[in-house]
């Protein structure tokens, strides 16, 4: 079914609430000195930019995609593209899971919701090893970040191994049967479910496929802040840019804040400083570089979601 107005209307208010939040943080960061260097970006540099960008997008939905075929479904490229990129809209949600809206939309097609939804957990986890990884190219310069990364992956590892493990779905199948009122068995069955194809997915090939399509796409949006810093006047190496961009996400992640909206920014400026810009051009670079990466996506997910509302007759996909 198509997701309700209500829905939309609801995510779509909490978007409105992450861009006012958004803008008000660009004011108090000194809106003149922003804007300067917003204007000392050439079309060539953003082209570039938002290229970067549109790549890194480009792979995530090449895993996405990838990772429905694996559990037996047949959607139209073009069509799953939509239903992807639709996702976006709903990035200033905490963690993005408001990008689960996907289920929504394939549901229409035949995707079953446990399914769609362990592709999604799939994507999440992964994409938490790879990001914690790249953070590392910058943490391994400070003793207690050293620690910190350590500990990022190896938790996030011992959470791939209970994912991967298919006996965890099942061991929470068994408590949904003694789990008490039915709404709460019900919601055990169907998070046992999620796993049980999560699991699959991890347990296939294409999960090796999954992260290198990750490390290649979150690379790339490094690279865009390695560009901006270069354009604004920071000298940075490319190794330090990648690494200073997967620690910001990071930090913006744990900070359960809708698209970690300020303290991704934050992060991300406190960082360029420790490699010498001062703070006004380091804020400037996270923003331009969150315009490039975060709203961007946002701006392309919204009309993903027009698109889809006005598509009265999509072409139904099948799972083997």
């Amino acid at each position: 079914m198509q997701p309700s107005s209500r829905t939309l209307r609801h995510v779509a208010f909490s978007a409105l609430i992450g861009m006012l939040f958004y803008g008000l943080f660009v004011l108090i960061a000194n809106r003149a000195e922003i804007e300067t260097a917003v204007t000392q970006l050439n079309i060539s540099i953003w082209s570039v930019i938002l290229g970067l960008s549109l790549a890194n997008y480009a792979l995530r939905f090449a895993r996405w995609h990838g990772f429905l075929r694996s559990l037996g479904y047949r959607i139209p490229l073009a069509l799953d593209c939509t239903h992807y990129f639709a996702g976006f809209a709903f990035t200033v949600t905490p963690g993005k899971a408001g990008e689960a809206v996907r289920s929504i939309y394939l549901e229409k097609q035949g995707v079953r919701y446990r399914d769609s939804l362990a592709v999604f957990v799939t994507e999440r986890v992964l994409d938490l090893l790879v990001i914690t990884a790249l953070s590392a190219l910058v943490a391994v310069q400070f003793v207690d970040g050293r620690w910190l990364i350590a500990a990022g992956i190896s938790a996030t590892l011992v959470l791939l191994v209970i994912i991967r493990t298919a006996r965890s779905g099942n061991h929470i199948s068994r408590i949904s049967i003694s789990a008490g009122p039915t709404w709460i068995a019900e919601a055990f069955q169907r998070f046992s479910g999620i796993l049980r194809s999560s699991s699959q997915l991890l347990r296939s090939r294409s999960v090796y496929g999954g992260l290198a399509l990750g490390c290649m796409a979150w690379v790339l949006e490094g690279m865009a802040v390695y560009l901006i810093a270069a354009e604004l006047g920071v000298e940075i190496s490319l190794t330090a840019a990648v690494g200073i961009y997967a620690a910001s996400v990071l930090a913006g992640a744990f900070s359960m804040i809708p698209g970690g909206i300020g303290s991704t920014e934050a992060a991300m400026a406190l960082l360029l400083t420790m490699f010498g810009a001062d703070l006004s051009t380091a804020v400037a670079v996270a923003i331009v570089c969150r315009i490039a990466t975060l709203w961007f996506a946002v701006a392309i997910g919204g009309m993903a979601v027009c698109a889809l509302q006005l598509d009265s007759s999509p072409v139904a996909g099948q799972a083997n």
